[in-house]
């Protein structure tokens, strides 16, 4: 028989039965039969461990006598089968007094009360509590659900259940009898409305309080007599990656309350374990005692639970009890502070024994005296019977013959004393212990432990295991000896898991709040990067596994791709360079949708379980940290690809795009959602809109006819950086460069990205406008040189130089067209205009160098104010062409105009506007400087006086003329204008046009729908598969789990199955959610059913329909190989 079955029979029930023995403690007989309170129990899983703790001071073990401390969690892998914290001593210098809890436990649930008496365990206040920081008492419950996931798939139950139990204890905390918690408020009392309960800073804490004071308890443990000894246990943890998601820390504090008032005298304290590291036959224990680390690792490469790779898990004796010394010298720990003129104990002791080994080596005798005499001795370091652990003469250098640490040579070097040299490898238990110290009456003691685990991942080798078990140690103790500092919780994502038809989608855009909470993950080192998306083969699985593949990486666009660190070759045990997280700047996204299995490159199976993870990562460009990233812990997700629940009706799937009308504005913005989740949109009609924060930036909104369901959402890039709500993630996109487009027909074939284009004949070039590319005009450049060599763009004279201030604000900017007035001239000077042309408009004429003396003698009469540079010089009819604001193309809007001439001797001054032909000017930014400027401004033929002063003079009226475009191009040639007809010849601007205020887009979503008359329908897609069952079905994990599936059910369905003879074989009631049920191919007395033709009559009462199914079971040959 499977060992663990027979720590089953022999543990028997812990719960019910809490002082049941184990074969590890005797024969089992005389068992005391009592209810602990509820809940008894709970566990510990907020990170990669899980492990079961009681209220009477059991832990580590399931109630079916199981091991119950689960690493990595979800493995279904287990290092530890049962742990416990243990106290003996002489009370007041009498007899040897065991207790504590070792298989058996000697103590029962509740405080000691002030008359010396033991609490009911009626008592409402005496269970077991269990509190997350995240998830306090007054909280929504249902915004709570999406954070408890991993306990209640851990724990098998819902996440309302997790949520209710977390706020109830909450909000009843017992922090009056000694629970720990934050005091936010610092008033010195519990308020469950502001204090935060449990150990400061922790992510999850379990507490409860026992004592000693049962009689039978204590004579059913090790026949001795209560001392009087309340325990408080609190045991906590982080949800952190790395190594300290990897272990718990427990701490036990002891107050003696007996009603004698007598001390306890020459008392020990000790961490007792039974580790089964996997299959526990194969076992090897050590101690570290330069850490006060004692561990079991593998005696072998191979494991028969783990495979070849079974993890190293010990304990650390973080604080001994504190004793006083009076030395100023002396430190001790005690309650978080630091106390002058103690010390703490440090483990003063170690011991092992040995399943079936020899007398020295055997588990102490319970239910008897000795058995307490045996375990005092071990905690003084001896065996049990009271012998020093003898060195072994193979051990070289030997420098004793005998020790209280026994097993401290080092594995990894295969040097000193070490397990296996007196001992096969087997069953081991294990402990180190600290004393004697006395406890007076009315006086507390503590003792800190860590519990860790290492290794148990694919490329960590049992020895290795070891070495990574001490670095997770010394990160352990660097936690301990700062008060456990803390530590800044790096949050799951919080992954939704949509079953659709031979599809997976996974939605970790939803929770709004917990995606924010992860990305804005960022400590004294690390800063959160991205996201990993990984397929692994079971659930079970690490991502360390070879068959687990990583299918996707969304990193941050920073610059950071790969990130890259050290490790171990696990063969050679040399260092190496390994790429841990492979970015590519792609950006973020928070929803992927899956077609196929990509371990086996195969299409989905609707009714088959597949397994997934997405985790989050973290990462430091310290030199001096050598962990270059860090990630959240494994959450591994189940999907299940199927068609719809009967009655369900949808009418969109995974990734159909609903664009949205464009109801007001005009930008070049789109918006449009993508169905990421078929069943939850709502078939509403939604609005986006857009605001502007204090600092002029814009952002948008998602309305849903009632509330706003998105907000303060900046990204309009065309990514896959968006939230999903109800089903969709909704994209808006805008432009993100500013000013005149830069594309044009020679880069682009779509007409919409053209930031210019012509009518009639081209008459401008950007040839010598700005050669060096001194200004960065964004628009009409040579290709190569667009963005930087441009010559017209959203530009003013008060941008360039003086404060940086641009008026007309780049959701302002307008779709301008020109229109080229008839001149014939071609020229660089002295042109003449025809003032009756309707396209020669009224000007502002401004002059460089106005206060300097004429460049040339020429340009003496066009100098007319000379009051400083960029003076304002006349307004006239003296630009031959007309500007048109064409955003509404049936209604132009004629725009004011006007232009710079410069006081140089490369000038062309001549007042008129007249670039020069690019044959003659070669560079018209610096030299010539004839520049055209077109306003946001309506046209007239009388000046607007803001425009009539200086265009760079500080507190000049003239800052604030709203020029829109500066052009600095030349003419293309020695030609005219329009030489066919006015306006024959144009030229337009096109500028980006962002997202703003006065835009508006709406959309409605499709539906998601149930209906009773359809689900009747539907029902007739009931079945069964595989059928026929051939000996085997696909998904089953082994010979021991086997099962057919029945599928399309409703929530609630009676499932009879008649074999031919009309025999009732098994009935199966369905109550759930999912659409599919199991039967294992068991009868009613959960045996095997035999080989042959079964009829399945499937009752769904509440469509009121019955369907009969035929089923053919052919049975494998069944080998008995566990008896």
């Amino acid at each position: 028989m499977n060992r663990n079955l027979i720590k089953f029979f022999i543990y028997m029930l812990v719960l019910a039965l809490p002082f049941a023995l184990s074969a590890k403690g005797g024969d089992g007989k005389n068992q005391l039969r009592k209810t602990l309170g509820s809940p008894s129990s709970t566990r510990f899983n907020i990170n990669n461990t899980s492990t079961w703790i009681y209220n009477n001071g059991s832990s580590d073990i399931q109630p079916n006598g199981n091991s119950g401390f689960i690493f990595p969690k979800f493995s279904n892998k287990a290092p530890f089968f049962q742990s416990g914290f243990v106290w003996g001593g002489k009370l007041d210098g009498g007899a040897i007094s065991v207790s504590g809890s070792a298989y058996r436990q000697g103590t029962r649930p509740g405080r000691i009360l002030d008359n010396g008496t033991r609490q009911s365990e009626s008592d409402n206040d005496v269970r077991i509590f269990r509190v997350r920081r995240d998830v306090p008492g007054y909280a929504e419950a249902a915004k709570m659900l999406n954070k408890v996931k991993p306990e209640a798939r851990d724990e098998g139950v819902t996440g309302a259940e997790v949520v209710a139990q977390y706020q109830l204890d909450w909000n009843e905390w017992p922090a009056a009898y000694g629970a720990p918690y934050e005091d936010i408020d610092k008033n010195g009392s519990y308020d469950p409305t502001k204090d935060i309960p449990g150990f400061p800073g922790a992510d999850q804490t379990v507490w409860f309080v026992n004592n000693d004071l049962d009689v039978a308890a204590m004579d059913f443990m090790y026949g001795s007599l209560p001392m009087g000894i309340e325990q408080q246990v609190t045991i906590w943890g982080y949800n952190k990656a790395g190594d300290l998601g990897n272990m718990l820390f427990r701490k036990y504090l002891i107050v003696n309350k007996n009603s004698q008032r007598k001390p306890v005298t020459d008392m020990y304290v000790t961490m007792w374990s039974d580790p089964d590291n996997g299959d526990a036959g194969d076992d090897y224990v050590g101690i570290d005692t330069t850490l006060s680390l004692q561990y079991i690792y593998n005696a072998k490469a191979s494991d028969a639970t783990y495979g070849t790779n079974p993890p190293a898990a010990g304990f650390d004796f973080f604080q001994g009890p504190r004793i006083k010394t009076n030395a100023p010298s002396d430190t001790a720990i005690f309650k978080n502070k630091k106390w002058v003129g103690y010390k703490n104990l440090p483990a003063t002791g170690s011991y092992y024994f040995v399943n079936g080994g020899t007398s020295d080596y055997l588990d102490p005798q319970q239910n008897a005296s000795a058995g307490a005499l045996q375990f005092y001795n071990l905690m003084q370091g001896k065996t049990r019977n009271g012998n020093y652990f003898p060195v072994p003469t193979q051990v070289t250098p030997r420098s004793e013959n005998e020790t209280n640490f026994p097993l401290s040579g080092d594995p990894v070097t295969g040097t000193g004393y070490l397990d296996g040299i007196i001992n096969q490898p087997g069953d081991r238990r294990m402990g180190m212990a600290s004393g004697p110290f006395t406890l007076a009456y009315g006086d507390t003691q503590e003792v800190v432990v860590a519990q860790i685990c290492a290794g148990g991942r694919a490329g960590i080798s049992n020895i290795r295991a070891i070495t990574l078990l001490r670095a997770a140690d010394k990160e352990a103790q660097k936690a301990f000896n700062n008060f456990f500092p803390k530590p800044t919780p790096f949050l799951n994502p919080v992954v939704d898991v949509v079953n659709l038809d031979r599809q997976v989608v996974l939605n970790w855009g939803s929770d709004l709040a917990s995606a924010n909470a992860t990305e804005g993950y960022v400590d004294e080192f690390y800063k959160f990067q991205g996201y990993d998306v990984f397929q692994l083969a079971t659930e079970g699985s690490s991502i360390e596994d070879p068959s687990t593949v990583r299918i996707a990486t969304y990193d941050i666009v920073d610059g950071t791709t790969s990130i890259i660190g050290p490790d171990i070759d696990p063969v050679s045990n040399d260092p190496i360079t390994k790429v841990y997280h492979y970015g590519k700047d792609s950006g973020l996204q928070r929803q992927i949708v899956l077609n196929k299995n990509y371990i086996t490159n195969e299409n989905l199976n609707n009714g088959s379980k597949y397994y997934y993870a997405v985790r989050a990562y973290a990462n430091t460009d310290s030199s001096f940290i050598e962990t270059k990233a860090i990630t959240t812990t494994l959450d591994v997700l189940t999907a299940v690809p199927q068609t719809p629940d009967p009655g369900v009706k949808l009418t969109s799937k995974a990734g159909d795009v609903i664009n949205a009308t464009h109801n007001k504005g005009t930008s070049d913005g789109l918006a449009f959602a993508v169905v990421i989740d078929p069943s939850k949109v709502t078939g509403k009609t939604y609005k986006v809109s857009f605001k502007t924060d204090t600092h002029g930036d814009t952002y948008w909104q998602l309305h849903d006819g009632t509330k706003v369901v998105l907000d303060n959402q900046y990204n309009q890039a065309d990514n896959g950086d968006y939230y999903i709500v109800d089903g969709l993630m909704v994209k808006v996109t805008g432009p993100t460069d500013l000013g005149v487009k830069k594309s044009d027909a020679f880069t682009d074939e779509d007409k919409k990205l053209w930031g210019w284009d012509v009518a009639g004949t081209r008459r401008f070039t950007w040839a010598g406008g700005d050669p060096g590319g001194n200004f960065g005009l964004e628009g009409f450049g040579a290709s190569a040189g667009i963005g930087s060599h441009g010559t017209v763009g959203w530009a003013s004279p008060r941008g360039w130089f003086v404060d940086g201030v641009m008026i007309v604000g780049p959701t302002e900017l307008k779709n301008t067209e020109l229109r080229l007035a008839k001149v014939d001239f071609t020229g660089d000077l002295g042109v003449t205009l025809d003032k009756s042309d309707v396209n020669v408009s009224y000007g502002y004429r401004y002059m460089r160098l106005a206060n300097a003396a004429a460049a040339k003698p020429e340009f003496a009469p066009f100098i007319i104010s000379k009051l400083g540079s960029y003076s304002f010089q006349i307004f006239e009819q003296n630009v031959p062409l007309s500007a048109w604001n064409i955003d509404d193309p049936a209604a132009p809007k004629r725009l004011a105009v006007g232009f710079l001439e410069n006081n140089a001797t490369a000038g062309l001054v001549d007042g008129v506007y007249w670039p020069g032909s690019n044959s003659n000017i070669t560079d018209n930014g610096l030299n010539t400087r004839e520049w055209l400027y077109i306003f946001d401004e309506a046209y007239t033929t009388t000046p607007n006086d803001v425009n009539t002063g200086q265009l760079i003079a500080g507190g000049n009226k003239t800052l604030d003329a709203r020029i829109m475009y500066t052009a600095m191009w030349n003419r293309r040639g020695a030609t005219g204008f329009s030489t066919t007809g006015t306006g024959v010849d144009k030229f337009y601007i096109y500028p980006n046009k962002p997202n703003s205020t006065a835009d508006e887009f709406t959309f409605t979503a499709p539906t998601a729908a149930f209906s009773a008359e359809q689900a009747k329908v539907d029902v007739d897609m009931v079945n069964v598969f595989p059928n026929p069952y051939y000996g085997v079905n696909s998904q089953e994990i082994n010979k021991y789990q086997r099962f057919v599936t029945f599928n399309h059910l409703p929530k609630m369905a009676t499932i009879r199955i008649f074999n031919l003879a009309g025999q009732l074989v098994r009935t199966i009631d369905k109550n759930t959610d999912s659409q599919y049920q199991r039967w294992d191919l068991k009868n009613f007395d959960n045996l095997p059913v035999a080989s042959g033709l079964y009829v399945v009559q499937v009752d769904m009462p509440s469509e009121g329909v019955k369907k009969t199914l035929k089923l053919i079971v052919i049975q494998e040959t069944q080998v008995l190989d566990k008896f």
